[in-house]
C-alpha cells in the first residue's frame, strides 16, 4: 500500500513537472505574440499616417511618389509582420 501511495506521488509529481513547463512555454508564446501585435499595430500606424501625409500634400507629384513608396515599404513590412503572427 505505501508502495502505490509513493508511485501515485511520483506520478503526481511527474505531471506537476510537465504542466509547469508546458504553463512557461505556453506563456512565451503568448509574449511574443504579444510583440508581433504591437509590432502590426505600430505599422497599421505607419500606414494610416503615411495616408495622410499623401492627402494632405496631393498638390505636388514628387510628393505623391516618395509617399507612395513609403506607403509600399509599409504594407511589405505589415505583410512581413503579418506572416509572422501565429494563430
Amino acid at each position: 500500500m505505501v508502495k502505490q501511495i509513493a508511485g501515485a506521488s511520483t506520478q503526481v509529481a511527474t505531471a506537476a513537472e510537465q504542466l509547469s513547463a508546458t504553463t512557461e512555454e505556453t506563456q512565451g508564446q503568448v509574449r511574443r505574440q504579444h510583440s508581433e501585435t504591437d509590432q502590426v499595430a505600430t505599422a497599421m500606424n505607419e500606414m494610416t499616417a503615411t495616408v495622410q501625409e499623401v492627402a494632405r500634400n496631393a498638390s505636388g507629384a514628387g510628393q505623391i511618389a516618395g509617399a507612395s513608396d513609403e506607403l509600399a515599404r509599409l504594407a511589405a513590412e505589415l505583410q512581413v509582420l503579418v506572416g509572422r503572427f501565429k494563430v
